[in-house]
């Protein structure tokens, strides 16, 4: 059974109260809600709030169809209409909210997603901290109650004693809050969407969890061996297909009904233009795909691969809750055989490779001249370029495949497009000359996102496999985590209270002392060594060269002088 395992964190709890438990996929936001108050031993008798901070989406048991002042920047969806696949296949952490008066803040982490669960109900796998008392002001007032407990001198210690001895908060205890997690199994059984409430309420007569209705827009059970471009299309809501045409550039969308947007866009969507222009940058998994005898692959929930055909809607996914398929219609095919051959796929190639610079520019520098990625660009393949064909080139890119925007003539890393982040970054990068990256650099940070592994991120990884409980390929994107925060100018403490949150074995670790200090000394290396766009893809140790004289020197100690930050 497909299922995710969450870390639960009370936001500014010192030393950290947090709990480790999978629960099973198929649920909704209603019935999460409350394994999390069983996991983190709350009543439950308050209301509650999930946070998608990166998607602007709060979701909630009760939504305001409006907000009557304008403040609220979030998009609202119903807790018991929504399921929680598609934002736990997607999101690495989230925000719930427990109790809007006591205002109990959880930073929740999604660490894995799990194929082979053999269980139908909630398991807390491991735990640290009892449960606060509810009612008490939330964790500052629960820490100002501690201070009181402690001090029998205090004016408020006695009635704060008998106010704790008569409260309904009991002593966290794992064995008995994992039996009462057993009785919240998931059933089989189709409902309709329910309420927090509603659920207790069944739950009260020791009827499980039931599964919404599968014909929701979220997941899909439906035969699609011989599904068309239509059915696909029908499935959207209006809305949806609306972005489709924006996405895809097409105009004269915006004011029509469904039935004419569907009828429209199937003719539009495999137009020889239109397919040339979007798609010239899928991916191999995508052309291969569509270039194969077959329209149906089956899948493990990783839909990454082939998120343009799935985002415009040439194909389409299905699930029956352990596994996936993803489906393109034969039209589909039939039309990118006709329209994308011969010339066009080199062209496509050249274009790939093309974006695949501009992007590299982008990871390396963070800010830097468009004539500055041209001239990488034309050091490996001889072919020169001018600022309107880079200008002209990304008006046709697709978002998710674009690093970055055109500010002023400078190729500009998105998350720094703000105008004071450039700025303060850009005063710091005027002392550096531009490093020079390498073509195996281009390739893997242009397409993928970060530098190739060296020595000491390598030897970095085979800690976490060592020390946590990591699979090979959790441990190499803790390693990925790890340098992105580096390129970034993030610093030691950052890395570790990222490592708190996503390092299974983070607790053991930081609890021996040898193990703790070799992981300093670890992260200390990669830091040192790691290239960023503050330096202009220069290192630490690069930019310091007799420093770095010293660092060779010592290595085969085991002690390495961390940098600090430039004023």
């Amino acid at each position: 059974m497909k299922a995710y395992q969450l870390k639960i964190q009370i936001q500014d709890s010192h030393p950290p109260i947090w709990r480790r438990v999978i629960v099973p996929a198929g649920l909704t936001f209603s019935q999460l809600s409350i394994l999390l108050n069983e996991t983190m031993g709350w009543c439950g008798c308050h209301l509650t709030s999930f946070e998608f901070y990166h998607q602007r989406i709060r979701i909630e048991e009760e939504v305001e169809e409006y907000d009557m002042w304008g403040w609220d920047e979030y998009d609202m969806l119903e807790s018991g209409e929504t399921l929680i696949d598609d934002f736990l296949d997607t999101e690495d952490w989230f925000t719930y909210i427990y109790d809007f008066g006591d205002y109990w803040k959880h930073r929740v982490t999604v660490e894995k997603v799990l194929m082979d669960y053999d269980k139908n109900y909630a398991q807390i796998i491991k735990y640290k901290g009892d449960t606060p008392y509810e009612d008490c002001g939330g964790i500052s007032g629960y820490y100002e109650l501690l201070r009181i407990l402690d001090n029998p001198a205090h004016p408020e210690f006695e009635q704060m004693k008998e106010w704790t001895e008569h409260h309904f908060t009991e002593k966290f205890d794992l064995e008995n809050v994992n039996e009462h997690l057993k009785t919240l199994y998931l059933s089989n059984t189709v409902s309709g969407p329910m309420t927090q409430n509603q659920i207790y309420e069944e739950t009260m007569k020791s009827l499980p969890f039931k599964k919404i209705d599968l014909e929701s827009e979220w997941v899909s059970e439906k035969d699609y061996t011989d599904v068309t471009l239509k059915d696909i299309l029908e499935e959207h809501t209006r809305q949806e297909l609306v972005e489709i045409a924006k996405m895809l550039h097409l105009s004269g969308y915006s004011n029509l009904k469904k039935e004419k947007l569907v009828e429209r866009l199937c003719v539009d969507l495999l137009d020889k233009d239109v397919m040339q222009k979007y798609f010239r940058f899928l991916s191999e998994s995508e052309i291969a795909f569509l270039e194969s005898k077959v329209n149906r692959i089956e899948m493990d929930y990783s839909y990454e691969s082939y998120d343009m055909l799935l985002a415009a809607g040439y194909a389409v996914v299905q699930s029956d809750w352990s596994e996936g398929r993803i489906y393109i219609p034969e039209e589909v095919k039939e039309a990118y055989s006709k329209n994308c051959m011969g010339d066009w796929k080199k062209s496509a190639v050249i274009d790939k490779e093309f974006l695949m610079y501009l992007n590299c520019a982008a990871e390396v520098y963070g800010i830097c001249p468009i004539g500055k990625a041209l001239e990488l660009y034309k050091r490996d393949t001889g072919e020169s370029k001018n600022e309107f064909d880079v200008i002209s080139f990304c008006e046709n890119v697709p978002e998710n495949k674009k690093f970055f925007v055109i500010n002023e003539a400078k190729i500009v890393l998105k998350m720094l497009r703000n105008s004071e982040d450039m700025k303060e970054v850009s005063a710091m990068q005027k002392n550096f000359d531009y490093y020079e990256p390498t073509l195996e650099e281009i390739q893997i940070l242009g397409e993928k996102g970060y530098f190739p592994f060296d020595s000491k991120l390598n030897q970095l990884k085979k800690f976490f496999l060592k020390y946590g409980e990591e699979t090979a390929k959790d441990a190499e994107e803790l390693c990925k985590r790890v340098q992105f925060l580096f390129r970034i100018g993030g610093q030691i403490d950052e890395i570790m209270d990222m490592l708190e949150e996503c390092f299974l074995g983070f607790e053991e670790v930081v609890e021996d002392e040898k193990l703790l200090d070799s992981l300093l000394n670890q992260l200390f290396k990669v830091m040192n060594t790691t290239r960023t766009f503050i330096l202009r893809g220069h290192s630490p140790a690069e930019v310091m060269p007799e420093i770095a004289k010293v660092i060779k020197e010592r290595e085969a100690e085991n002690n390495i002088i961390s940098f600090p930050k430039k004023s």
